[in-house]
């Protein structure tokens, strides 16, 4: 272990700040909103919800400690209804295919 002692022990007597224990716990709480949404919500609707909690954060702040984390949004695309109609007309157009490819052969 090529340390200097000076640095062992100042790592070993170590004490976390006030700020650091601020984050601590301001991450837990989003880690928790992130999770209570089935990892649903973004940055904005964790910082409403925040906001509703009487917690003090900033938006920027919330997006700087989800980056930390690795945590993001599950986004799933809207179902587009198609009307059956074109459904109907491909399938139509694959049968009549098929029956020109039989009978040419």
């Amino acid at each position: 272990m090529k340390v200097s002692r000076s640095i062992y022990y100042k790592v070993l007597v170590s004490v976390t700040s006030k700020r650091q224990k601020e984050t601590e716990r301001l991450k837990g709480e989003i880690r928790n909103v992130w999770m209570g949404s089935k990892s649903r919500y973004d940055v904005p609707k964790i910082h409403k919800v925040s906001v509703k909690n009487k917690e003090n954060i900033i938006l920027k702040c919330v997006q700087r400690y989800m980056a930390d984390m690795a945590i993001c949004s599950i986004v799933v695309n809207k179902f587009n209804h198609h009307s059956d109609k074109s459904i109907f007309e491909e399938k139509e157009i694959l049968k009549l295919q098929k029956v020109l490819f039989y009978t040419a052969t």
